[in-house]
C-alpha cells in the first residue's frame, strides 16, 4: 500500500489520541498535589458578621490533613480590637462533636468594628508527630445589625404596649359594662323605692285627708252641740225671766207684743214664746 500525506496524517492524529487517553487513564491521581503531607491546615467554619453584646460570638475552626481528613489538635484563640488592642489571648479551644472541629464561645465586644480572630494549633500528623499551625480571620461587628436589633426591639416593645392596652380596654370595658349595670340596678332601686315613697306619700294623704275630714266632722258636730246647749240654756233663761215678767203685765198688753220666728197668731201664746220664738 503506498502511503499517502493523508495516510500518514490519519495515523499520526490516531497514535496521539491514544497516547492522551493513556496518560489520563493511567496517571496518577493527586488531589492535593500542592500540598505537603507533613503539615496540618486550619480552615475557618465561624462567620464573621456579629451584633454588638452579643453573647454567643463563637469561633470555629476545622483541622485537617493535605488530603481532607480531620485531625487531633490543641488550639487556642485571640481577638484583637480594631484598635489593635488585645480583646483575650490564648482562649483554649474545645474540640466539637465532630471530629477535626474546635470552638471557642465569646462575649462579642460593644464596639463596632473589624476584629482579628487569631488561632494558635499544636497539631498531630501521626502518633508522636506534632506539627505547629496558625491562621488569622477577620470579624465584623457590624452597626446595621444594631440598628436592625433596635428595630426589632421597637417592634416587640410596640406588640408588648398594644397588647397592654389592648387588655387595658378590655378590662375597663368589662368594668365600664359592670358599672352600667351597677346605675341601672340603682337607677331601678331609686324608681321603686320613690314609687314606694309617692304610694306611702299618698296614702299618707288621704289618711291625714280623712281624719282632718273626721276631726272637723266631729269639731262641727261638737260645735253643733256646744250652739244647741247655749241657746237652749239662754232659751231656758229667758223663758224663766219672761214668765216672771208675764205675770207683772196684763194680758191686752201681752197680746200686743208682735210674734217671733215661727210662732202663729194665738191670743193665749205666752209672752216668752212670741218674744223668743219657737
Amino acid at each position: 500500500m503506498k502511503l499517502t500525506f493523508t495516510n500518514v496524517s490519519i495515523i499520526m492524529l490516531f497514535i496521539l489520541v491514544l497516547g492522551i487517553g493513556a496518560f489520563v487513564v493511567f496517571r496518577p491521581v493527586q488531589v492535593f498535589e500542592n500540598k505537603n503531607p507533613d503539615e496540618g491546615y486550619i480552615n475557618w467554619v465561624s462567620h464573621t458578621e456579629y451584633i454588638a453584646g452579643d453573647s454567643e460570638g463563637q469561633a470555629i475552626v476545622r483541622i485537617t490533613d493535605y488530603l481532607g481528613r480531620p485531625l487531633n489538635a490543641s488550639c487556642n484563640l485571640t481577638l484583637v480590637s480594631p484598635s489593635h488592642a488585645y480583646v483575650f489571648t490564648d482562649y483554649l479551644m474545645s474540640p466539637s462533636i465532630i471530629y477535626g472541629n474546635y470552638y471557642k464561645q465569646f462575649t462579642v465586644p460593644n464596639t463596632f468594628g473589624v476584629y482579628t480572630e487569631f488561632v494558635n494549633c499544636s497539631i498531630m500528623i501521626r502518633p508522636s508527630f506534632w506539627v505547629h499551625g496558625a491562621s488569622s480571620e477577620s470579624i465584623h461587628v457590624n452597626p446595621a445589625f444594631d440598628f436592625l436589633v433596635n428595630i426589632s426591639q421597637n417592634i416587640t416593645y410596640m406588640q408588648d404596649f398594644i397588647n397592654n392596652m389592648t387588655e387595658d380596654m378590655d378590662a375597663n370595658f368589662t368594668y365600664t359594662n359592670w358599672l352600667i349595670s351597677q346605675i341601672n340596678q340603682t337607677c331601678g332601686n331609686v324608681s321603686e323605692n320613690c314609687t314606694q315613697n309617692l304610694n306611702y306619700t299618698n296614702q299618707l294623704i288621704i289618711n291625714s285627708t280623712s281624719n282632718i275630714s273626721t276631726q272637723m266632722t266631729n269639731y262641727r258636730n261638737e260645735e253643733y252641740t256646744w250652739y244647741v246647749d247655749i241657746r237652749n240654756r239662754i232659751y231656758q233663761c229667758c223663758q224663766k225671766w219672761l214668765e216672771d215678767i208675764e205675770n207683772l203685765i196684763p194680758s191686752n198688753i201681752i197680746e200686743g207684743v208682735p210674734l217671733g220666728s215661727g210662732v202663729t197668731q194665738n191670743q193665749n201664746i205666752p209672752l216668752w214664746k212670741r218674744i223668743i220664738g219657737g
